[in-house]
């Protein structure tokens, strides 16, 4: 977010990404914008981040509150189908945060699914959940469309969400199995405990789980270099990058080499 407290930007509006509009359900056509527009309707809010998607954006405040605009074919944007005629020129607050009391951290968008990461480390997400995007099971979704307009918490083993990324319809995050605040170079005990899990589509093995299977539920990568803990991950349309950092394993290390660790030290 700009410190003064506005949310701006350019491209493409046909489709009601942040302009707008007179009435909250009334498409305002705007087929190209070549420079940035002042989105008035958030002008009594500090926005910390945005994330779009193929034709939606969603924006967060300092408050943690998530809202949405644009397509909602999907319900990407949090709204019911029946309220938005499948898209929104205004952003809307997702209220399902709001009335569960739960204060967001982070967002990312894929091309009509997002993730959502609470300051309690937990992963939500919503939109179309057809090729397992979501995370939260084949038969969870409503059929037929797959589309899933309130976030759903993505079940995980015990601990907490410090990293969520969604590209194209593929979605990735970074789980510690203990309650870890790790600061960048310093290793402890709750980053060697974390893990990578991926689901969605995985039809040129984005997912990095050894095949082409897509995936309805989360599943841990376990590919990655021994001794390395992963800090971040990035999701593209049919691809993934995640980066790691090496971490002695004290199990493996001769007592020699954590000599040699302590005089660096």
């Amino acid at each position: 977010g700009t410190r003064d407290e506005r949310e701006e930007r350019g491209g493409a509006g046909g489709r009601g990404r942040g302009r707008e509009s007179e009435a909250d359900r009334v498409m305002d056509f705007v087929p190209v914008l070549c420079s940035p527009q002042h989105v008035a309707v958030m002008h009594d809010q500090y926005v910390v981040k945005s994330a779009c998607g193929d034709n939606h954006t969603l924006l967060l405040t300092a408050e943690g509150h998530v809202y949405g605009c644009g397509a909602n074919e999907w319900g990407q944007i949090g709204q019911d189908i029946e309220h938005t005629r499948t898209f929104s020129a205004r952003p809307h607050v997702i209220r399902h945060f709001v009335s569960a009391g739960l204060a967001v951290d982070d967002i990312s968008c894929g091309e009509n699914h997002n993730i959502a990461r609470t300051a309690c480390g937990r992963a939500y997400t919503w939109g179309r959940g057809t090729l397992g995007a979501l995370g939260i099971g084949a038969a969870t979704v409503d059929a037929p469309l797959r589309v899933v307009s309130q976030p759903r918490q993505v079940a995980l083993p015990p601990g907490r969400v410090v990293k969520v990324s969604a590209g194209g319809c593929s979605t990735a995050l970074i789980h510690s199995a203990l309650d870890d605040e790790r600061r960048w170079g310093k290793p402890n005990a709750g980053a060697a405990k974390r893990t990578v899990y991926t689901f969605g589509a995985n039809k040129w093995g984005q997912l990095g789980l050894g095949d082409i299977v897509k995936r309805f539920v989360p599943k841990p990568v376990k590919m990655l270099p021994p001794h390395t803990i992963p800090i971040e991950v990035a999701v593209g349309v049919d691809y993934m990058a995640i980066l790691t950092e090496w971490c002695p394993d004290s199990s493996s290390t001769t007592k020699k080499q954590r000599e040699k660790e302590k005089e660096r030290e």
